[in-house]
Protein backbone atom coordinates (compact mmCIF):
# COMPACT_ATOMS: atom_id res chain seq x y z
CA UNK A 1 0.00 0.00 0.00
CA UNK A 2 3.15 2.43 0.93
CA UNK A 3 4.38 1.87 -2.55
CA UNK A 4 1.20 2.37 -4.62
CA UNK A 5 0.76 5.53 -3.07
CA UNK A 6 4.11 6.95 -4.28
CA UNK A 7 3.87 9.24 -7.37
CA UNK A 8 5.58 8.11 -10.53
CA UNK A 9 7.94 10.82 -11.90
CA UNK A 10 6.61 10.73 -15.30
CA UNK A 11 3.08 11.84 -13.64
CA UNK A 12 4.31 14.87 -11.95
CA UNK A 13 2.48 18.36 -13.09
CA UNK A 14 4.40 20.76 -15.38
CA UNK A 15 5.83 23.82 -13.72
CA UNK A 16 3.91 26.97 -13.22
CA UNK A 17 4.64 29.81 -16.01
CA UNK A 18 4.69 32.89 -13.71
CA UNK A 19 3.64 35.01 -17.09
CA UNK A 20 1.32 33.59 -19.30
CA UNK A 21 0.73 34.17 -22.99
CA UNK A 22 -2.17 36.77 -23.51
CA UNK A 23 -4.85 35.74 -25.97
CA UNK A 24 -4.94 37.49 -29.19
CA UNK A 25 -7.63 37.25 -31.65
CA UNK A 26 -7.29 36.55 -35.21
CA UNK A 27 -7.55 39.50 -37.77
CA UNK A 28 -10.73 39.71 -39.79
CA UNK A 29 -11.58 37.18 -42.76
CA UNK A 30 -14.10 38.20 -44.94
CA UNK A 31 -15.78 34.88 -46.31
CA UNK A 32 -16.51 34.64 -50.06
CA UNK A 33 -20.31 34.34 -49.59
CA UNK A 34 -20.43 38.06 -48.18
CA UNK A 35 -18.60 41.44 -48.72
CA UNK A 36 -18.25 43.99 -46.75
CA UNK A 37 -20.30 46.96 -46.84
CA UNK A 38 -17.97 49.48 -44.98
CA UNK A 39 -14.55 50.22 -45.36
CA UNK A 40 -11.65 47.80 -44.27
CA UNK A 41 -10.86 47.91 -41.17
CA UNK A 42 -7.23 48.71 -39.92
CA UNK A 43 -5.33 46.39 -38.34
CA UNK A 44 -2.37 48.02 -36.43
CA UNK A 45 -0.71 47.66 -32.96
CA UNK A 46 -4.07 49.20 -31.77
CA UNK A 47 -6.45 46.85 -31.35
CA UNK A 48 -8.87 48.87 -29.90
CA UNK A 49 -10.45 50.33 -32.50
CA UNK A 50 -10.98 46.82 -34.10
CA UNK A 51 -13.09 45.71 -31.21
CA UNK A 52 -15.21 48.68 -31.07
CA UNK A 53 -15.76 49.05 -34.93
CA UNK A 54 -19.04 47.25 -36.22
CA UNK A 55 -19.46 45.87 -39.63
CA UNK A 56 -22.46 45.10 -42.03
CA UNK A 57 -21.86 42.14 -44.70
CA UNK A 58 -24.18 42.09 -48.00
CA UNK A 59 -25.08 39.16 -49.19
CA UNK A 60 -24.54 38.28 -52.77
CA UNK A 61 -27.19 37.71 -55.85
CA UNK A 62 -27.49 34.10 -55.67
CA UNK A 63 -27.28 31.81 -58.55
CA UNK A 64 -30.50 30.21 -60.70
CA UNK A 65 -30.45 26.80 -59.72
CA UNK A 66 -29.35 24.26 -62.42
CA UNK A 67 -31.60 22.35 -64.24
CA UNK A 68 -32.81 18.95 -63.54
CA UNK A 69 -31.18 16.24 -66.09
CA UNK A 70 -33.60 15.17 -68.51
CA UNK A 71 -35.35 11.89 -68.66
CA UNK A 72 -33.87 9.08 -70.21
CA UNK A 73 -35.28 8.14 -73.93
CA UNK A 74 -37.47 5.18 -73.39
CA UNK A 75 -37.35 3.32 -76.85
CA UNK A 76 -38.56 2.48 -79.67
CA UNK A 77 -39.63 6.48 -80.33
CA UNK A 78 -40.80 8.17 -83.18
CA UNK A 79 -37.94 9.29 -85.75
CA UNK A 80 -38.97 13.11 -85.38
CA UNK A 81 -37.95 12.77 -81.79
CA UNK A 82 -34.73 12.29 -82.81
CA UNK A 83 -32.73 15.24 -82.47
CA UNK A 84 -30.43 16.39 -85.79
CA UNK A 85 -27.27 16.25 -85.74
CA UNK A 86 -25.40 18.73 -87.91
CA UNK A 87 -21.83 16.45 -88.09
CA UNK A 88 -23.38 13.12 -87.89
CA UNK A 89 -22.33 10.03 -89.57
CA UNK A 90 -22.49 10.83 -93.55
CA UNK A 91 -24.26 8.31 -95.75
CA UNK A 92 -21.82 6.52 -97.86
CA UNK A 93 -22.43 6.36 -101.82
CA UNK A 94 -24.53 4.07 -103.83
CA UNK A 95 -22.79 1.90 -105.13
CA UNK A 96 -25.11 0.05 -108.64
CA UNK A 97 -24.75 -3.06 -110.13
CA UNK A 98 -25.63 -2.09 -113.28
CA UNK A 99 -23.49 0.20 -115.88
CA UNK A 100 -26.11 2.65 -117.18
CA UNK A 101 -27.02 4.48 -114.24
CA UNK A 102 -27.94 8.04 -113.98
CA UNK A 103 -24.29 8.08 -112.25
CA UNK A 104 -22.38 6.78 -115.13
CA UNK A 105 -23.75 9.36 -117.35
CA UNK A 106 -20.33 10.83 -117.76
CA UNK A 107 -18.38 7.71 -118.22
CA UNK A 108 -17.46 5.97 -121.09
CA UNK A 109 -18.71 2.84 -122.44
CA UNK A 110 -16.99 -0.48 -121.63
CA UNK A 111 -16.64 0.57 -117.93
CA UNK A 112 -18.27 -1.59 -115.08
CA UNK A 113 -19.17 -4.82 -115.04
CA UNK A 114 -20.97 -4.37 -118.16
CA UNK A 115 -24.78 -5.33 -117.52
CA UNK A 116 -27.19 -2.94 -118.21
CA UNK A 117 -30.40 -2.06 -116.15
CA UNK A 118 -32.62 -3.82 -118.11
CA UNK A 119 -30.71 -6.90 -117.88
CA UNK A 120 -30.65 -7.14 -114.24
CA UNK A 121 -34.49 -8.32 -114.14
CA UNK A 122 -33.99 -11.43 -116.36
CA UNK A 123 -30.75 -11.96 -114.39
CA UNK A 124 -32.31 -12.07 -111.23
CA UNK A 125 -35.05 -13.94 -113.05
CA UNK A 126 -32.89 -16.75 -114.32
CA UNK A 127 -30.81 -16.86 -111.17
CA UNK A 128 -34.24 -17.66 -108.97
CA UNK A 129 -35.96 -19.70 -111.12
CA UNK A 130 -32.42 -22.34 -111.03
CA UNK A 131 -32.05 -22.15 -107.75
CA UNK A 132 -36.44 -22.69 -106.81
CA UNK A 133 -36.28 -25.79 -108.88
CA UNK A 134 -33.29 -26.99 -108.47
CA UNK A 135 -34.00 -30.37 -107.62
CA UNK A 136 -35.49 -30.71 -111.09
CA UNK A 137 -33.08 -29.02 -112.65
CA UNK A 138 -30.66 -31.67 -110.56
CA UNK A 139 -28.28 -28.41 -109.89
CA UNK A 140 -26.65 -27.90 -106.96
CA UNK A 141 -27.50 -24.35 -105.23
CA UNK A 142 -25.35 -21.56 -106.11
CA UNK A 143 -25.02 -17.54 -104.74
CA UNK A 144 -26.26 -14.70 -107.13
CA UNK A 145 -22.43 -13.97 -106.70
CA UNK A 146 -20.80 -16.71 -108.32
CA UNK A 147 -23.93 -16.51 -111.34
CA UNK A 148 -22.42 -13.37 -112.26
CA UNK A 149 -19.47 -14.20 -112.26
CA UNK A 150 -20.15 -17.16 -114.34
CA UNK A 151 -22.39 -14.96 -116.66
CA UNK A 152 -18.96 -12.82 -117.27
CA UNK A 153 -16.78 -15.85 -117.57
CA UNK A 154 -15.53 -15.49 -121.20
CA UNK A 155 -12.74 -17.65 -122.41
CA UNK A 156 -11.85 -19.68 -125.54
CA UNK A 157 -9.80 -22.32 -123.92
CA UNK A 158 -11.24 -23.32 -120.42
CA UNK A 159 -15.00 -23.94 -120.10
CA UNK A 160 -16.92 -22.76 -116.75
CA UNK A 161 -18.66 -25.31 -115.41
CA UNK A 162 -21.01 -23.54 -113.55
CA UNK A 163 -21.91 -21.90 -117.27
CA UNK A 164 -22.01 -25.27 -118.70
CA UNK A 165 -24.25 -27.00 -116.35
CA UNK A 166 -26.76 -24.35 -116.20
CA UNK A 167 -27.59 -24.35 -120.15
CA UNK A 168 -27.00 -27.96 -120.18
CA UNK A 169 -29.87 -28.58 -117.28
CA UNK A 170 -32.33 -26.24 -118.82
CA UNK A 171 -31.87 -27.89 -122.29
CA UNK A 172 -32.16 -31.32 -121.23
CA UNK A 173 -36.15 -30.16 -119.92
CA UNK A 174 -37.30 -29.43 -122.88
CA UNK A 175 -36.72 -32.89 -124.78
CA UNK A 176 -36.14 -36.22 -122.92
CA UNK A 177 -33.71 -38.61 -123.61
CA UNK A 178 -33.55 -41.20 -126.11
CA UNK A 179 -33.92 -43.33 -123.39
CA UNK A 180 -36.87 -41.84 -121.84
CA UNK A 181 -38.78 -41.71 -125.28
CA UNK A 182 -37.32 -38.76 -126.43
CA UNK A 183 -40.59 -36.71 -126.33
CA UNK A 184 -40.38 -32.99 -126.70
CA UNK A 185 -41.62 -31.01 -123.21
CA UNK A 186 -42.45 -27.94 -125.10
CA UNK A 187 -44.52 -26.55 -127.69
CA UNK A 188 -42.74 -25.18 -130.30
CA UNK A 189 -43.64 -23.09 -133.64
CA UNK A 190 -43.62 -25.62 -136.71
CA UNK A 191 -40.66 -25.12 -139.12
CA UNK A 192 -41.75 -27.92 -141.65
CA UNK A 193 -44.52 -25.26 -143.17
CA UNK A 194 -42.76 -23.74 -145.70
CA UNK A 195 -40.56 -26.79 -146.95
CA UNK A 196 -43.70 -28.48 -147.88
CA UNK A 197 -44.78 -26.24 -149.52
CA UNK A 198 -41.78 -25.91 -151.49
CA UNK A 199 -41.45 -29.64 -152.40
CA UNK A 200 -45.07 -29.92 -152.96
CA UNK A 201 -44.66 -26.69 -155.69
CA UNK A 202 -41.52 -28.47 -157.23
CA UNK A 203 -43.23 -32.20 -157.30
CA UNK A 204 -46.76 -30.63 -158.91
CA UNK A 205 -46.41 -29.76 -162.70
CA UNK A 206 -46.09 -26.51 -163.93
CA UNK A 207 -49.38 -24.82 -164.63
CA UNK A 208 -50.31 -22.84 -167.48
CA UNK A 209 -49.69 -18.77 -166.96
CA UNK A 210 -53.30 -17.00 -166.86
CA UNK A 211 -54.25 -14.52 -168.87
CA UNK A 212 -53.88 -11.26 -167.28
CA UNK A 213 -56.99 -10.23 -166.67
CA UNK A 214 -58.06 -6.31 -167.58
CA UNK A 215 -57.41 -3.76 -165.07
CA UNK A 216 -60.60 -2.42 -163.33
CA UNK A 217 -61.12 1.31 -164.27
CA UNK A 218 -61.36 3.35 -161.52
CA UNK A 219 -65.31 4.02 -160.82
CA UNK A 220 -66.14 7.91 -160.76
CA UNK A 221 -63.65 10.67 -161.88
CA UNK A 222 -59.89 9.52 -162.38
CA UNK A 223 -57.09 11.85 -160.32
CA UNK A 224 -53.56 12.26 -160.35
CA UNK A 225 -53.05 10.44 -157.09
CA UNK A 226 -55.44 7.56 -157.87
CA UNK A 227 -53.44 7.30 -160.80
CA UNK A 228 -50.03 6.91 -159.23
CA UNK A 229 -51.21 4.44 -156.77
CA UNK A 230 -52.63 1.91 -159.51
CA UNK A 231 -49.14 2.36 -161.09
CA UNK A 232 -46.80 1.66 -157.81
CA UNK A 233 -48.99 -1.24 -156.94
CA UNK A 234 -48.87 -2.77 -160.75
CA UNK A 235 -44.94 -2.20 -160.33
CA UNK A 236 -44.97 -4.25 -157.30
CA UNK A 237 -46.94 -7.20 -158.76
CA UNK A 238 -44.37 -7.07 -161.74
CA UNK A 239 -41.62 -9.71 -161.58
CA UNK A 240 -37.79 -9.05 -161.21
CA UNK A 241 -36.64 -8.50 -164.55
CA UNK A 242 -33.29 -9.97 -163.88
CA UNK A 243 -34.12 -13.29 -162.08
CA UNK A 244 -37.68 -13.20 -163.28
CA UNK A 245 -39.35 -13.49 -159.76
CA UNK A 246 -39.84 -11.77 -157.37
CA UNK A 247 -36.77 -10.42 -155.01
CA UNK A 248 -36.75 -12.70 -151.74
CA UNK A 249 -34.95 -11.20 -148.49
CA UNK A 250 -31.20 -12.07 -147.46
CA UNK A 251 -30.69 -14.19 -144.85
CA UNK A 252 -28.86 -12.46 -141.61
CA UNK A 253 -27.56 -15.67 -140.39
CA UNK A 254 -26.73 -19.11 -140.90
CA UNK A 255 -28.50 -20.54 -137.91
CA UNK A 256 -30.62 -23.18 -140.89
CA UNK A 257 -27.27 -24.04 -142.06
CA UNK A 258 -25.90 -25.43 -138.74
CA UNK A 259 -28.76 -27.77 -138.77
CA UNK A 260 -28.81 -29.23 -141.96
CA UNK A 261 -26.40 -32.27 -140.83
CA UNK A 262 -28.71 -33.03 -137.70
CA UNK A 263 -31.23 -31.19 -136.48
CA UNK A 264 -31.17 -29.57 -132.88
CA UNK A 265 -33.92 -31.85 -131.39
CA UNK A 266 -32.30 -35.24 -132.49
CA UNK A 267 -28.67 -33.67 -131.16
CA UNK A 268 -30.43 -32.77 -128.14
CA UNK A 269 -31.64 -35.96 -127.88
CA UNK A 270 -28.58 -38.23 -128.05
CA UNK A 271 -27.34 -35.61 -125.41
CA UNK A 272 -24.64 -34.43 -127.66
CA UNK A 273 -23.07 -31.20 -125.67
CA UNK A 274 -19.81 -31.34 -126.04
CA UNK A 275 -17.79 -30.03 -128.36
CA UNK A 276 -19.99 -26.87 -129.06
CA UNK A 277 -22.74 -29.47 -128.97
CA UNK A 278 -25.18 -27.67 -126.76
CA UNK A 279 -24.39 -24.43 -127.75
CA UNK A 280 -25.51 -25.27 -131.54
CA UNK A 281 -28.44 -26.79 -129.66
CA UNK A 282 -29.00 -23.24 -128.69
CA UNK A 283 -28.91 -21.96 -132.19
CA UNK A 284 -31.35 -24.40 -133.47
CA UNK A 285 -33.93 -23.59 -130.74
CA UNK A 286 -33.13 -19.72 -131.66
CA UNK A 287 -33.83 -20.33 -135.39
CA UNK A 288 -37.36 -22.39 -134.59
CA UNK A 289 -38.62 -19.72 -131.62
CA UNK A 290 -37.59 -16.99 -134.33
CA UNK A 291 -40.59 -18.10 -136.21
CA UNK A 292 -43.32 -16.73 -133.64
CA UNK A 293 -43.60 -13.37 -134.20
CA UNK A 294 -43.73 -12.26 -130.76
CA UNK A 295 -39.74 -14.04 -130.32
CA UNK A 296 -38.54 -12.76 -133.91
CA UNK A 297 -36.71 -9.49 -132.68
CA UNK A 298 -35.08 -11.02 -129.77
CA UNK A 299 -33.70 -14.05 -131.36
CA UNK A 300 -32.70 -12.16 -134.83
CA UNK A 301 -30.52 -10.99 -132.31
CA UNK A 302 -28.86 -13.62 -130.30
CA UNK A 303 -28.40 -15.41 -133.99
CA UNK A 304 -26.73 -12.72 -135.60
CA UNK A 305 -24.15 -13.14 -133.31
CA UNK A 306 -24.04 -16.95 -132.83
CA UNK A 307 -24.13 -17.92 -136.50
CA UNK A 308 -22.85 -14.61 -138.35
CA UNK A 309 -22.53 -14.80 -142.36
CA UNK A 310 -18.68 -14.61 -142.50
CA UNK A 311 -17.91 -17.67 -140.45
CA UNK A 312 -18.67 -21.57 -141.45
CA UNK A 313 -22.14 -22.95 -140.12
CA UNK A 314 -20.10 -25.66 -137.84
CA UNK A 315 -20.63 -26.30 -133.92
CA UNK A 316 -17.17 -24.58 -133.48
CA UNK A 317 -18.37 -21.45 -134.54
CA UNK A 318 -20.86 -21.65 -132.43
CA UNK A 319 -19.32 -22.34 -129.44
CA UNK A 320 -16.47 -19.52 -130.58
CA UNK A 321 -19.21 -16.80 -130.88
CA UNK A 322 -20.84 -17.61 -127.07
CA UNK A 323 -17.29 -17.64 -125.89
CA UNK A 324 -17.33 -14.38 -126.83
CA UNK A 325 -21.10 -13.05 -126.56
CA UNK A 326 -21.86 -10.17 -124.71
CA UNK A 327 -22.95 -10.51 -121.39
CA UNK A 328 -26.22 -8.89 -121.58
CA UNK A 329 -27.38 -11.42 -124.62
CA UNK A 330 -26.59 -14.18 -122.81
CA UNK A 331 -28.63 -13.21 -119.95
CA UNK A 332 -30.93 -12.80 -122.52
CA UNK A 333 -30.90 -16.19 -124.33
CA UNK A 334 -30.56 -18.24 -120.35
CA UNK A 335 -33.90 -16.48 -119.97
CA UNK A 336 -35.59 -17.44 -122.79
CA UNK A 337 -34.56 -21.13 -122.33
CA UNK A 338 -35.77 -20.27 -118.38
CA UNK A 339 -39.13 -19.17 -119.53
CA UNK A 340 -39.62 -22.56 -121.65
CA UNK A 341 -38.67 -24.79 -118.69
CA UNK A 342 -41.43 -22.95 -116.99
CA UNK A 343 -43.82 -24.86 -119.21
CA UNK A 344 -43.09 -28.21 -118.80
CA UNK A 345 -44.84 -30.95 -116.70
CA UNK A 346 -42.10 -31.06 -114.76
CA UNK A 347 -42.18 -27.88 -113.04
CA UNK A 348 -45.80 -28.06 -113.17
CA UNK A 349 -46.07 -31.43 -111.06
CA UNK A 350 -43.50 -29.84 -109.15
CA UNK A 351 -45.37 -27.10 -108.05
CA UNK A 352 -48.49 -29.18 -107.63
CA UNK A 353 -46.69 -31.49 -105.52
CA UNK A 354 -45.39 -28.51 -103.06
CA UNK A 355 -48.70 -27.37 -102.63
CA UNK A 356 -49.97 -30.67 -101.73
CA UNK A 357 -47.44 -30.73 -98.84
CA UNK A 358 -48.19 -27.07 -97.88
CA UNK A 359 -51.73 -28.06 -96.86
CA UNK A 360 -50.52 -31.08 -95.32
CA UNK A 361 -48.49 -29.52 -92.97
CA UNK A 362 -51.47 -26.70 -92.35
CA UNK A 363 -53.33 -29.67 -91.69
CA UNK A 364 -51.12 -31.01 -88.96
CA UNK A 365 -50.47 -28.21 -87.64
CA UNK A 366 -54.09 -27.52 -86.81
CA UNK A 367 -54.33 -30.96 -85.38
CA UNK A 368 -51.70 -30.08 -83.36
CA UNK A 369 -53.40 -27.27 -81.66
CA UNK A 370 -55.97 -28.83 -80.95
CA UNK A 371 -54.75 -31.32 -79.02
CA UNK A 372 -52.98 -29.13 -77.11
CA UNK A 373 -56.07 -27.32 -76.61
CA UNK A 374 -57.59 -30.57 -75.29
CA UNK A 375 -54.83 -31.31 -72.63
Amino acid sequence: MAKSSKQQPFLNPAPNNPNPPQFVPAPPYVSHTFQAAGPPPQVGPHFANFHNSSFSFAPLASLPPAPPPPPPIKYPIEDLQVAPRHEGPKRPALKFFSQDTPSDIGKTKGEGNGILMKSIGPLLESWDTLNVYCEIFKLDSFTFDDFVEAMQFSSEDVDCELFVEMHCAALKMLVSSEADGGKIQVQLPDMDEEDEDEESGAEASPAPTPTPEPEPKPKGRATRSSLAKAEAEALKAEPDPVRGQTPEPKEAHRAAEMQVDIGWIDRLRKRDFKNGGWQIIIVGLLHQLSKNPRNFESCETLLKELAPLNMPPTPDTARQQYSKLDVNLRIQALQILCMLCAETKAVRGYMEECSEQMTGFRKEKIQFQRDRKAL
